[in-house]
């Protein structure tokens, strides 16, 4: 029995033995994340020439596994190659590790027309991961058809959407959520580039204004920052511009204004003497047309008050016991998605002895969209008289997205009682939804006294000459403001050199914060901006579309010191290159250029300038 029971306990701990060695590699198997995408170097080609296709396998661990390339019609492999790399990112402590394998194969055409290269699969543990399937159309090559940039056709020279650069395609794109909206409905549009090269600098040249909609921002991208994203089978790098939800104010046909920027790559070197170039390209996104329709007038309820999407409401008391002329809270609350700051709060009904003041209203917002949250209306209630009361259901009307109709919902019925008061119920007292104190319901004091005052030798008294006098250096002093305030309505320039040193102040004071805090994405903008805003009111000049040779020109134009114009050119060049480059400062770059600023504002401090009117 004894030696049973020894073998029994062998067992149990070897069973646990391998438990502990094998858990650690069943939990981290657990946590493998892997992905797979292809894509091609290009969607269209001519017979006679190669196709590289890329399936990228990304995990968070090595894997040893390859793709397996199912048959391809219209296409023979003809070259292969494979490569490794991974990356380490640290993000608030956590280590995140990534492994990337890239398998690109090189296809040749055997025929002309359109066929698709099919998903291709990787399997790993068990589980299959496979890829989108990628068009790809091959035409007949001829002189004429070369995709040169000397043979482009007209169109293709002028499109605004794409640029040829080294063969490769670069375009900005606007995605509107929807095309068709009703008014007041709520959608976003983004703004993209697509680029087949990586950017290293963008310029803005015009921004969208939107008429007829009312614009809520939601992302303005402020440095170079690009994803990796497969457009039709082709792999592109992707910038994020800028995002905006817009409300339709009325219905009609608009076109939306372009976005234009510019941008800036790099272009590899040809030779060892040949250190490479910077190219620039002008981009404008394609025009979209926006259908707005009118809400119907067909079963419209007569309390809707403009609300659309789709929205709940709920009503809150905020206690049910009160005494006859004491306050009680009665909150009402309209959530769900949609307009929500743009339409009325519906009423209550009006209630036997029952007392109320205007409804306080707040929105609560609670996505980036700003379409999505609650808005909140508190009533005060004052009953007047003893008993029990109820509040009615209060309705309240919208116009849903969804089905196309108008609906209605209501809230659920609410009671309290009202008590008999201890006190007097003109001296009861609440505070109003606006803070003011109301002292009982009716009208507490009447004078009753019959008395007449007399006036005569008031001019015989002293203070009353005290009074005078100082009256009249009341009028002079508001005089002299008069004239200041129109000069500086009338005088633009005069008016940008009164608050030169005060915005300067503010600028530099909100510039030394950033530096401190080690943003070097807000800090390079900052002091670029500092300087241009300090030279633009001390020259009249507008800031927002300040040019560097601009300020060359109006230096020169008044003579100001060669020297400290060259330092401000190269400044403004350094802070430029800052935002744009995507390269990361240190503290001590940052507290270098911040040194050079005030160096330069000193300068400046000392000449006199010409302002212009």
């Amino acid at each position: 029995m004894k030696s049973k029971q020894f073998t029994k306990n062998i067992i149990s701990s070897i069973s646990i033995l391998i438990l502990f060695i094998t858990f650690p590699a069943i939990l981290k198997a657990e946590f493998l994340e892997l992905s797979v995408s292809s894509y091609v170097d290009r969607t269209q080609i001519i017979m006679g020439n190669s196709l590289q296709l890329t399936v990228e396998i990304e995990a968070n661990k090595n894997v040893d596994v390859e793709p397996i390339i199912p048959q391809l019609t219209g296409f023979q492999i003809i070259g292969q190659s494979s490569s490794s790399s991974s990356s380490i990112q640290i993000i608030n402590g956590k280590v995140d590790k990534s492994i990337t394998k890239s398998f690109t194969y090189t296809l040749a055409p055997l025929k002309l027309g359109n066929f698709v290269i099919p998903p291709i699969e990787v399997k790993y543990n068990r589980k299959k991961y496979k890829t989108n399937s990628i068009r790809v159309n091959i035409i007949k090559g001829n002189s004429s058809t070369q995709t040169s940039p000397n043979n482009l056709s007209q169109s293709q020279r002028t499109s605004p959407n794409s640029a040829i650069a080294d063969g490769r395609k670069m375009f900005l794109q606007a995605i509107p959520t929807k095309r068709n909206v009703y008014v007041g409905e709520p959608f976003a549009i983004i703004y993209k580039i697509y680029s087949r090269k990586e950017l290293s600098g963008l310029q803005p040249e015009q921004m969208p204004n939107f008429p007829g909609f009312i614009k809520e921002d939601v992302f303005q991208a402020t440095n170079i920052r690009y994803t990796l994203e497969n457009l039709k089978g082709i792999r592109y790098y992707t910038y994020k511009i800028s995002e905006y939800t817009l409300f339709a104010i009325h219905e009609g046909d608009f076109k939306l204004d372009p976005m234009q920027l510019v941008g800036a790559y790099n272009t590899p070197a040809r030779s060892f003497f040949d250190f490479g170039n910077t190219k620039r390209v002008m981009l404008s996104s394609q025009p979209i047309t926006i259908h707005v329709k009118k809400l119907p007038l067909i079963d419209r309820p007569e309390d809707y008050t403009g609300a659309v999407g789709t929205f709940s409401i709920k009503a809150e008391l905020g206690k049910h016991e009160v005494k006859a002329g004491e306050s009680i809270t009665l909150t009402v609350t309209i959530s769900g998605s949609g307009n929500i700051k743009m339409f009325d709060a519906p009423l209550i009904p009006q209630i036997n002895n029952i007392g109320t003041f205007p409804p306080e209203e707040n929105n609560t917002l609670t996505d980036s969209y700003k379409t999505a949250g609650y808005k909140t209306i508190k009533f005060i209630l004052i009953p007047q008289e003893p008993g029990k009361y109820e509040i009615p259901p209060i309705k309240f009307s919208y116009f849903n997205t969804q089905t196309g109709k108008y609906s209605t919902v209501e809230t659920k019925s609410c009671h309290f009682t009202a008590e008999k008061s201890d006190i007097p119920l003109s001296a009861t007292s609440y505070v109003n939804p606006k803070g003011i104190v109301v002292q009982g319901i009716d009208i507490n004091f009447i004078i009753n006294k019959n008395v007449i005052y007399n006036n005569s030798f008031l001019v015989q008294k002293l203070w009353f000459w005290l009074i005078a006098v100082l009256g009249m250096v009341i009028l002079f002093i508001a005089f002299l403001i008069k004239k200041e305030s129109d000069k500086l309505l009338s005088d633009r320039g005069y008016y940008k050199l009164k608050i030169s040193n005060k915005q300067l102040k503010t600028d530099l004071k909100f510039t030394r914060k950033v530096c401190n805090d080690e943003n070097g994405e807000v800090f390079f903008p900052a002091i670029e901006k500092t300087l241009k805003n300090y030279i633009a009111n001390k020259f009249n000049l507008s800031a927002a579309g300040m040019q560097l040779q601009e300020v060359i020109d109006v230096f020169e134009a008044n003579g100001i010191d060669t020297d400290l114009t060259e330092k401000v050119k190269k400044f403004l060049m350094l802070t430029d290159q800052a935002r744009f480059s995507g390269f990361s400062y240190s503290e001590k770059d940052m507290k270098e250029n911040l040194s050079q600023l005030e160096d330069i504002i000193g300068k400046l401090q000392k000449i006199k300038f010409r302002r212009k009117k």
